[in-house]
């Protein structure tokens, strides 16, 4: 059975992009010493809901996936990316800035990481078997 997963059309007496509000101000994302947390708006956790929702009913083999810089993004007047806070706690801020910069420096079509987005948080639709094999990669 499908669940029913209410529109954003639900809640709009909230502030959110149906309303007015960016969609980069409806996510924001704090990384420290413990995790990656994300922080959402209810019409962005419905948004994101449908999303995983979507991606999920894909053959798992297709590796869909949802990134929270990119739904969560826009262009402003200016045509600016903007994309939702990231902010990092810890001394981390300066330890992915740096290895942001050598992998666009070294290897700047590697794809390991959008310039225009920042930091993301990534979730994959993948087959039970590919698991235990994404996470047991080793550092680079």
């Amino acid at each position: 059975m499908t669940p029913t997963i209410p529109t954003l059309e639900d809640d709009l007496d909230e502030p959110d992009t149906l309303d007015g509000t960016p969609r980069s101000k409806s996510v924001a994302m704090l990384t420290d010493w413990s995790g990656a947390k994300v922080y959402m708006t209810r019409p962005a956790l419905r948004e994101l809901a449908a999303e995983l929702l979507r991606i999920s009913e894909a053959d798992p083999k297709e590796c869909f996936e949802v990134h929270l810089s990119i739904l969560f993004s826009h262009f402003g007047a200016n045509n600016e990316y903007l994309a939702p806070r990231a902010r990092f706690a810890n001394g981390l801020g300066p330890v992915f800035e740096r290895i942001q910069r050598k992998v666009w420096l070294d290897e700047p079509d590697s794809g390991k990481w959008n310039a225009g987005s920042g930091f993301d948080v990534t979730i994959m639709h993948i087959p039970p078997e590919m698991v235990g094999e994404e996470v047991g990669r080793p550092d680079e």
